[in-house]
């Protein structure tokens, strides 16, 4: 969803975040994966104080009512999303809303499980360093990991007419997403490890395979079980950039507080250097 009209800088992320918004909520495969680890955990919820980080509509908030939570708080800080949520919630005494960012909410007692959706397609490039710094202790945070996995691939294989071994070329360097219309694809190999009370651990890298693209996607766990993966949750679209080495090394660097941007860079040598 674009914005067409002017609106002046100052507003313009309040619009974008809630566009955001929008959009995440019609991957359905994402909203009814979710519902279905929230119940498998229900006994963790019911009779529970639980959060629901970036509430956006609140969905979650209320599927967690309905599981039995004796309180929620539903903490956000886009003022559009607030307004639907203080009408949503404006005669249920069980939710709480909290204006303002999760890394600065003090509860006055103790959560016992917390639910967020701060995956980037990337995985760490949205809000998962939110909760590294949290100023309380969940007893649950759901989900509590995720993988980057990634694979290489030849661009014959995908037959496609408008991305040419000239066009991919010129993209050297740049990660971008839904750059060819595709089938679920095999990503073996992971880059990255991320674990609620731990944080993003990288993972052994490998020599990568022959071929023109290489592309990552994210795969979402709570334990051992799957909530979610690139490509079957659309919200998190594969990003592939021009393999141009033997190795790479992708990094990521918080370019202001709380936005975070990934670099990737390859190496010719089978040493990674």
């Amino acid at each position: 969803m674009d914005i067409y009209s002017y609106i002046p800088d100052e507003e313009y992320p309040k619009y974008d975040g809630f566009l955001s918004f929008l959009g995440m909520y019609e991957d359905h495969r994402r909203i009814t994966n979710y519902r279905r680890g929230l119940k498998r955990f229900r006994h963790l919820i019911k009779k529970k104080v639980a959060v629901e980080a970036g509430a956006g509509f609140g969905i979650f908030t209320e599927y967690m009512l309905k599981l039995g939570a004796s309180r929620v708080y539903a903490v956000e800080e886009n003022e559009l999303m607030l307004k639907l949520l203080k009408k949503k919630f404006a005669n249920e005494p069980r939710v709480k809303i909290v204006e303002g960012l999760i890394e600065d909410f003090e509860p006055d007692e103790e959560i016992d499980f917390l639910v967020h959706d701060f995956w980037g397609s990337l995985l760490y490039d949205e809000n998962l360093i939110s909760l590294e710094r949290l100023k309380f202790k969940p007893k649950v945070v759901f989900p509590d990991r995720g993988e980057l996995r990634y694979g290489v691939f030849k661009l014959e294989a995908f037959n496609d007419k408008i991305v040419t071994p000239e066009v991919l070329n010129l993209l050297e360097g740049v990660l971008v997403s839904d750059l060819i219309p595709t089938r679920e694809l095999p990503l073996k190999n992971v880059a990255y490890r991320w674990k609620f009370g731990r944080g993003l651990k990288k993972a052994k890298d490998a020599l990568l395979e022959d071929g023109e693209v290489l592309v990552f996607g994210i795969k979402i766990l709570h334990g051992t079980d799957e909530i979610c993966r690139s490509h079957y949750c659309y919200n998190w679209p594969y990003i592939w950039t021009k393999r141009v080495g033997k190795r790479f090394d992708l990094t990521f660097w918080e370019r202001e507080p709380g936005y975070i941007e990934p670099k990737i860079k390859f190496f010719e040598t089978e040493s990674g250097s």
